[in-house]
C-alpha cells in the first residue's frame, strides 16, 4: 500500500533558542543571550566543534526571529506547511490509518491465527479422509452367502431348480443405500456449519482483543503525552529558575560595582578635603 507522505513542518528556528513560535522580542532576546553565554566558542575548548556549530545556528536563528520581516515571512511558510498537511485527502488519510493499523497487529495474534488454520486445515483433512472412507465402504462388494459383485444383487438360490424361470434374484433395496448418502452429506453439512460458527467465533475474539490491545496502547501513548508534557513544563520551569538566579547574580554584581564606585568617591573626596 502506497503510503501518504505528509510534509514536515520547519520548526527548528524556534528549537534552537528553545522557545515557543509565540514568544515576544524580549523572550527571544533573552533566550538568546542565555544561549549565546553557554555555547560561545571562547568558553570552550578550540577543538570543540560542536560548540561552534551550535552558535552558529543560534545566531542565524537569532538574527531571523528578531528581524520582523523575516520572523513574519518564516511563520507564513510555517501556517503554509500547516495547510498542506491539512489538505491531505480522507481517503488518503483513512487509507494510512488502516494500513498502519494492520502494521501494528501483534505478532501474537498472527501466531494464534496461523495455529487456527493449521488445525482446522487438519481436521478438514480427517474429515475429507473418514468420508474417502465411509463411501468405498459403502461401495464395497457384498461378500456375504448368496452374494456376488457390488452390484447387490444375489446368486441364485441353492435350492432352486435349473431353469430360467425357476431362478430367482433379489436386489438390494435402494433406499438404505440413499438414506446413508443423505445421512452421510448432512453429517458433513453439520461439519461444515460447526467449523464455519468456529471460526466466526475465533475472529470475533480476535478482533476484541486487537481492539482491546488498541486501547491499550492509545491509553499508553496518552501518558506518555501527559510525562513528556510534564517534563517540559519541568524543564521551563527549571529555565525559569536559572534564569531568576541569574538576574539576582547580575543584580549583586551592579549592587557590588554601585558600592566600589561609591566608596571610590567617598576617598576622593577626602582626599580634596
Amino acid at each position: 500500500m502506497a503510503s501518504v507522505a505528509a510534509p514536515v513542518v520547519d520548526l527548528r528556528y524556534y528549537a534552537t533558542l528553545e522557545i515557543k513560535p509565540s514568544a515576544t522580542r524580549e523572550e527571544i532576546k533573552k533566550s538568546y543571550r542565555r544561549l549565546a553565554l553557554l555555547w560561545h566558542p571562547d568558553k570552550r575548548q578550540p577543538s570543540d566543534l560542536q560548540a561552534t556549530q551550535k552558535f552558529q545556528k543560534i545566531n542565524n536563528a537569532h538574527e531571523i526571529l528578531s528581524d520582523e520581516t523575516a520572523r513574519a515571512k518564516y511563520d507564513q511558510s510555517i501556517h503554509s506547511r500547516l495547510r498542506q498537511i491539512e489538505s491531505i485527502s480522507l481517503n488518503s488519510t483513512a487509507s494510512l490509518t488502516v494500513y498502519r493499523q494492520k502494521q501494528q497487529v501483534p505478532t501474537t495474534a498472527s501466531a494464534a491465527y496461523s495455529r487456527c488454520i493449521e488445525r482446522i486445515e487438519k481436521e478438514l483433512a480427517a474429515l475429507k479422509d473418514e468420508r474417502s472412507r465411509l463411501v468405498l465402504e459403502f461401495n464395497r462388494p457384498a461378500t456375504g452367502p448368496g452374494t456376488t459383485g457390488h452390484q447387490g444383487y444375489c446368486a441364485p438360490s441353492p435350492t432352486s431348480t435349473a431353469g430360467p424361470s425357476t431362478t430367482h434374484f433379489k436386489r438390494a433395496p435402494r433406499n438404505s443405500r440413499r438414506e446413508k448418502r443423505e445421512a452421510l452429506k448432512r453429517e458433513w453439512e453439520e461439519m461444515r456449519a460447526t467449523r464455519r460458527r468456529e471460526r466466526e467465533e475465533w475472529w470475533v475474539r480476535q478482533e476484541e482483543e486487537w481492539r482491546t490491545q488498541r486501547e491499550r496502547q492509545r491509553k499508553e501513548e496518552e501518558e506518555q503525552g501527559r510525562q513528556r508534557e510534564q517534563r517540559f513544563r519541568q524543564r521551563e520551569e527549571r529555565l525559569r529558575q536559572e534564569e531568576e538566579r541569574r538576574q539576582q547574580r547580575e543584580r549583586r554584581r551592579q549592587q557590588r560595582e554601585r558600592q566600589r564606585e561609591q566608596e571610590a568617591m567617598r576617598r576622593r573626596r577626602k582626599r580634596e578635603a
